[in-house]
């Protein structure tokens, strides 16, 4: 992404060389009809667009990042708590202070169980997270 942010920049030196650095042209550009005015507006216009869609790839990147993060926490939390041979999901329920409307605990087969648990770990890490950077 850094080099994508300097061929921006690169591009907008280059446009302010290529307007600023010939008044020649601009007279010439205005003698035909252009509006110059107009031309830079629109290319400026262009620049902060494309700077905003670099802003926004690297926030996504970002966030994808930490979601890639946060999930590999969860899993690994998930192994370990199904992994001790002594869980109970009723047991874990009390002790997460967990309220669910789901009450038919019994019948959730273990994929059913990893994935409920999966959801509630990648919840409760992405809040703490925002909590550290509070």
């Amino acid at each position: 992404m850094g080099s994508d942010k300097k061929k921006v920049k690169k591009l907008f030196n280059e446009y302010l060389d290529a307007i600023s650095s010939d008044e020649y042209s601009v007279e010439y550009l205005k003698e035909d009809g252009v509006d110059t005015d107009a031309l830079i507006a629109r290319g400026l216009k262009k620049i902060r667009l494309m700077e905003m869609e670099l802003a926004s790839q690297q926030t996504e990147i970002q966030y994808a990042s930490l979601k890639s993060d946060l999930l590999a926490r969860a899993i690994e939390k998930v192994n370990e708590l199904l992994s001790s041979g002594t869980f109970k999901i009723e047991k874990f329920l009390r002790e997460e202070n967990l309220q669910v409307s789901y009450r038919n605990f019994d019948n959730m087969n273990e994929t059913e169980i990893r994935e409920f648990l999966k959801e509630h770990y990648l919840l409760k890490l992405g809040n703490e997270n925002k909590k550290e950077k509070k």
